[in-house]
């Protein structure tokens, strides 16, 4: 397997790699467990999942505007000097403090484009057997049926269906980020619309990236078998390079965000 090198028993750490113009200084940085609040967006997750009430970074069905707060598990710090757990990486100012897990399901591995094509192969001679039965059954059922026709009799039989077999869900892993905001030096708490916007945005990143995902591995197994069985491939997989990109649809979302928190005059720190 792809990651049967990592230590999945190693300490868990999270590890800095973006960040805006003023917080630079942070990039590469790790912060460990016992550092700060920020891990307990994923312990959330896991203590979510126990209740059955799971959100991994948002939940797959629509969510209020006006539950999101609630519905979405996230940390959120209204006065960080109160908060004994915080970890500053320079010196404390008075401010808020948001983390949001960004938990998706990635699907872009050999592991997963192998078994892509395989269960691909197996549904095409699945069908294919199955489309070979049910011309024959139809040939047969219509013969007894125009029989019974001929014979004015009362035909009742019922046609049988054949249900063809569908291609399984893509082997997925799942990849954990956490996004981290703060109001530090303005000595002001996010508003209940800045934390909603930046709730529906890393839902929004989520969905985007999963079907990505999904659309660059339909394409890179439609590649194969085009070569190897191109009768195989649907009308569905011939159209997937007439399909948006889909990182111009998520930024015209953030761009339409932006916009609508600019005209109710939101000063949201970036």
């Amino acid at each position: 397997m792809e990651m049967d090198h990592l230590n999945q028993d190693a300490p868990k750490v999270i590890k800095f790699t973006h960040a805006s113009e003023d917080h630079k200084y942070i990039v590469s940085r790790t912060l460990t467990e016992e550092q700060g609040v920020s891990h307990d967006v994923f312990k959330d997750q896991v203590d979510a999942e126990d209740d059955n009430k799971s959100m991994k970074s948002g939940d797959d069905k629509e969510i209020q505007d006006d539950d999101i707060l609630k519905s979405f598990s996230h940390v959120y710090i209204k006065e960080v000097v109160r908060e004994n757990r915080m970890h500053f990486q320079r010196v404390p100012r008075l401010g808020s403090y948001m983390a949001v897990p960004l938990i998706y399901d990635a699907c872009l591995s050999d592991v997963a484009l192998d078994a892509a094509v395989e269960d691909w192969n197996a549904v095409a001679v699945a069908n294919d057997a199955i489309g070979k039965e049910k011309a024959i059954y139809m040939e047969e059922f219509d013969n007894r049926k125009q029989a019974a026709i001929s014979a004015d009799a009362v035909f009742d039989e019922e046609e049988r269906e054949f249900p063809e077999e569908s291609v399984k869900p893509f082997i997925c892993t799942e990849n954990k980020f956490v996004v981290c905001l703060d109001t530090l030096g303005q000595d002001r708490e996010f508003s209940d619309e800045e934390r909603r916007f930046v709730l529906r945005t890393v839902t929004n990143f989520r969905k985007t990236w999963e079907a990505e995902q999904r659309d660059n591995l339909t394409k890179d197994r439609d590649e194969i078998l085009a070569v190897t069985r191109p009768e195989t491939i649907g009308e569905e997989s011939q159209n997937a390079d007439t399909k948006p990109d889909p990182n111009v649809e998520i930024e015209r979302q953030i761009e339409e965000a932006l916009a609508e928190s600019e005209d109710k005059h939101i000063d949201f720190e970036k």
